[in-house]
């Protein structure tokens, strides 16, 4: 099937544009950080090696490969889990989409534990992990779509549309590739996602919460980050020892993260994002594909109102959960739970 630009871009299918006049009508009130400092820039270099050399190790020992995918935007970097027998694929594919300033690699615990029957992808989006950067004249917002699209086209087949999960602003995109290429999403798995309507004032809160003074700043917004492992919801001494450990951890991540969220083109992505690219209660409706939203109790980056606007907006149809320890990335701190719940989900919709 052919996709025409705008279908490929659904920044341009919601404002009804031409490509050539697809910039945001309005600029958030946010000013541009200042840039990195050089120490900052050689921490940044040795975490990209760090990076790589971890997924070539589990290139070699777990059998992840390791995708190049070019699109008119930039190259992609893309993860790739598979059973090693094709024979035993026998359950739809699932394709994973990680949050603003996150990687590919955080999807790493379901690759291996979903994967066992199925084809896993899980792409570094544009301007993050080891993907390229966008160009200097390209809309950030727009090509991270575009990109992002182009990707899902090549790697999906028409013929077995796959499970869609997103995390935080892959939430939203999640969303947006289900909006613009139904016939290819099977279902959504959407955890604790982006995109609700904020009025600038919200959305200028809402930012805030990404850009750090200082390195203590950064570690409080590292703790917040994560909701409870099973290490640290244990009694007794072992729990008092993870939950020092974490602590530690914060502490110790501050300056990196500082430096994380100061990337040149991770610090101009809200910028690029306007009121017009936001979702609305008819898209929502539009969704006819089994939903799973999953929103933890310990969730303390997105907003409440976020929440509940989902909640007001979803279908009918949305399967709605709210678990008692999931935080903002439960991929992380709960790997096997959240595992548990998105397999229950396929078995459902596959019944």
């Amino acid at each position: 099937m052919e996709y025409d630009e705008a279908r490929l871009n659904p920044f341009l299918m919601k404002t009804n544009m031409k490509p050539q006049d697809a910039a945001p009508q309005t600029a958030p009130p946010i000013k541009p950080l200042p840039p990195l400092k050089e120490w900052e820039g050689r921490l940044l270099e040795t975490l990209a090696h760090a990076e790589r050399a971890y997924r070539e190790t589990l290139r070699s020992v777990a059998g992840m490969k390791i995708d190049s995918f070019p699109t008119a935007h930039g190259l992609l970097r893309s993860l790739r889990f598979e059973p090693r027998d094709p024979s035993r694929i026998a359950r739809s594919p699932m394709y994973f989409i990680h949050g603003y300033n996150a990687l590919a690699s955080q999807w790493v615990p379901q690759g291996r534990a979903l994967g066992q029957d199925r084809r896993i992808h899980a792409p570094d989006l544009l301007g993050h992990g080891l993907s390229d950067d966008p160009r200097e004249e390209q809309d950030f917002s727009q090509a991270l779509d575009g990109s992002l699209n182009e990707h899902f086209l090549g790697t999906l087949p028409h013929h077995d549309p796959g499970v869609v999960i997103g995390n935080s602003l892959g939430g939203w995109l999640a969303i947006r590739l289900a909006l613009a290429f139904p016939e290819r999403v099977k279902a959504l798995v959407l955890i604790s996602p982006a995109g609700a309507p904020l009025s600038d004032e919200e959305y200028t809160q809402f930012v805030s919460g990404f850009r750090f003074e200082d390195a203590r700043q950064a570690s409080t917004f590292f703790a917040k980050l994560h909701g409870r492992s099973h290490a640290r919801t244990q009694g007794g001494l072992r729990g008092i020892v993870a939950e020092a450990k974490h602590q530690a951890l914060g502490l110790a991540a501050g300056p990196v993260v500082r430096a994380l969220f100061r990337r040149r083109w991770i610090e101009a992505l809200p910028r690029s994002i306007s009121s017009a690219h936001f979702l609305s209660p008819a898209e929502l409706q539009q969704l006819q594909m089994p939903i799973l939203f999953i929103w933890g109790k310990r969730e303390a980056i997105m907003l409440p109102q976020m929440r509940e606007w989902y909640r007001s907006h979803l279908p009918a149809h949305a399967e709605f959960l709210e678990p008692d320890e999931f935080g903002h990335c439960p991929q992380l701190d709960r790997p096997d739970d959240l595992n548990r719940l998105i397999q229950a989900f396929d078995e459902r919709i596959s019944t």
